[in-house]
């Protein structure tokens, strides 16, 4: 299995001759360093793999890269480009390129273009909730992601925080305290159905599987059922065949 990626700094330069970790689930819910790898002078990771596995990631030292897969076969995993945060913000040292904009990637605009912040906030809110996810023993409290574009009229910046919530939290204003359902092992519509009958929302996100079995069944729920919160929003991982 080869796992890929481009690596660019912040201004756009590519990451060349960065080491880059490859972790992997260990036993009792932890994770172990199985293989590392050196991006090239262009950026680019193509690291062998030993194990690719659930919840298997990259990380640049200790700190955690915040991507999920734009393509994945039996033979590659491809995380696409990824851009670095300098620094690195509440744990997090890189991030897709689709929650983060640089100048320098981008083709000059001859007018301004408004930066539409609702498609960014949704794709990192994605990127960042699949690695976060997957963690056992790194918990993600709050991440902050800046975008930045330039246009003729100047530069403009936005700021994006993410906050986990906790299930136990007590409830705020109106809002009743509702026992999260158990969604595994039903399909995108009975989830959405049981998730109407229970009053709580749900959000849907591929996991790629090779089990024919798993294709289109919930395998993982954040938060777990019977977690008690006032929320009342659950985060559900469905799984997708792999191409290849």
């Amino acid at each position: 299995m080869k796992v890929r990626a481009v690596f660019l700094k912040s201004t756009g330069v590519p990451a060349g001759g960065m080491k880059v970790a490859w972790w992997v689930p260990a036993k009792a819910g932890t994770f172990e360093l199985r293989d590392t790898g050196v991006t090239n002078a262009e950026g680019v990771l193509e690291l062998e793999v030993s194990s690719a596995t659930f919840g298997s990631h990259l990380r640049l030292d200790s700190a955690g890269v915040a991507t999920f897969p734009v393509k994945m076969s039996s033979t590659l995993i491809d995380y696409g480009t990824l851009v670095l945060l300098e620094p690195a913000r509440e744990g997090i040292r890189a991030v897709s390129s689709g929650a983060i904009r640089s100048a320098v990637t981008e083709p000059t605009q001859e007018t301004a273009t408004p930066l539409v912040l609702s498609d960014r906030l949704k794709t990192a809110g994605q990127q960042i909730e699949s690695v976060r996810a997957s963690l056992t023993t790194v918990r993600l409290s709050t991440v902050r992601v800046r975008w930045t574009e330039t246009t003729p009229d100047g530069v403009t910046e936005a700021e994006a925080q993410f906050v986990e919530q906790s299930p136990t939290a007590p409830a705020t204003g109106d809002a009743p305290a509702r026992e999260v359902p158990d969604f595994r092992g039903l399909t995108a519509s009975a989830a959405r159905r049981r998730a109407a009958e229970a009053g709580v929302r749900v959000g849907l996100a591929p996991v790629f599987v090779k089990e024919a079995g798993q294709y289109g069944r919930v395998l993982r729920q954040v938060p777990e059922s019977g977690a008690i919160q006032a929320s009342a929003s659950v985060q559900l991982f469905i799984g997708q065949a792999m191409e290849g």
